[in-house]
């Protein structure tokens, strides 16, 4: 068979297919549509106009059998697949619960990132502290260490209760303003009651992230959910702007994995899985010696991770070179 008569014929057997299919004589009117006819235990091909003649037998004879069924004629239809069904939209408007289906999200960190990434507050105040560890002329403690608590039995401590330990970092100083930011909190581990006394008790290091310290802060240890995001949802321009207020490590340049804090926050209508673009507004030299004003240049990408009110916590997840404090961001239309 040519191949003009192969690319002929396919729209033939797909609309045949679709048509037969509650007609209980189908494979013979299949056949005929396919341009094939019986002979003896073989199959002979029909010319094109053949072929055509027996395409509006089929039709037909589908008519007939499903006027038989009760259907109106040529109402036969394919079953829609379920996965349609899921994310058909109504008019112009997506299925109700399409973007909120989990299967589709996406984390916006893995759980020890986002739990230790820190973020900016008035200050660091828990429930007790940290007052000793087992061995008292040693200034830090790691993992699988035993520290001593203010809290017991009269708090209503317990063996076996998890506490997550915290500290006040330093001073966030607005790099533009000079404003008070506030302080970065940052989480150093998470600790197990061992035993309890009425004003005290022993625990053991399960996790650390940063050493433990005398004076550290504790508070009851709770899972939290990772705020996800869906990467296919539509992004809608929220116009946000403001600047790189600092990183968690007190360093000069930033890029790729670092975490960084934000001054823009919920109230600026940010949220986790937002997307912020690094700004580069370098002065540009020119051939004859004078210095002007440079473009704004995306120069980095950052994932928000959380938000307070005024402030946001993320990681920049790109960077074609380093950025510093005070450098400008906006929000991106990106997921």
């Amino acid at each position: 068979m040519k191949r003009g008569a192969i690319i002929q014929l396919f729209p033939v057997a797909l609309a045949a297919t679709v048509a037969l299919a509650s007609n209980p004589a189908w494979p013979q009117a299949l056949d005929a549509a396919l341009g094939r006819a019986a002979v003896g235990d073989g199959y002979s091909e029909l010319t094109p106009g053949e072929a055509e003649a027996a395409k509006k037998r089929a039709a037909a004879q589908a008519d007939e059998a499903g006027a038989q069924g009760g259907q109106e004629p040529g109402s036969a239809e394919a079953p829609v697949p379920s996965t349609w069904k899921d994310v058909s939209a109504e008019g112009d408007q997506i299925a109700p619960g399409y973007w909120a289906d989990p299967a589709r999200m996406s984390p916006v960190a893995y759980r020890e990132l986002y739990e230790t990434a820190g973020y900016i507050a008035a200050g660091a105040k828990g429930d007790g502290e940290v007052i000793d560890g087992h061995t008292s002329t040693q200034v830090s403690f790691a993992t699988s260490e035993t520290v001593y608590i203010n809290l017991g039995e009269s708090k209503g401590i317990q063996p076996g209760d998890l506490y997550e330990v915290f500290h006040a970092e330093r001073d966030i100083i607005h790099p533009v303003t000079g404003a008070k930011l506030g302080q970065l909190v940052v989480v150093d581990a998470v600790i197990r009651v061992i035993k309890t006394a009425a004003d005290n008790s022993s625990a053991q290091i399960i996790h650390a992230y940063e050493t433990v310290e005398r004076g550290d802060q504790i508070r009851p240890y709770k899972e939290v959910a990772i705020p996800s995001f869906d990467p296919d949802r539509p992004v809608t321009d929220k116009k946000i702007a403001g600047h790189l207020v600092s990183s968690k490590l007190p360093k000069a340049g930033y890029a790729t994995g670092d975490i960084v804090y934000l001054d823009v926050g919920n109230a600026s209508g940010a949220e986790p899985g937002d997307v912020f673009n690094i700004l580069d507004r370098s002065p540009v030299l020119r051939r004859d010696g004078s210095v002007v004003k440079g473009l704004p240049k995306v120069v980095a990408r950052i994932r928000i991770l959380s938000t307070q009110e005024h402030t946001s916590t993320g990681v920049i997840y790109t960077s074609l070179t380093s950025s510093g404090k005070g450098d400008p961001v906006e929000f991106a239309l990106l997921r």
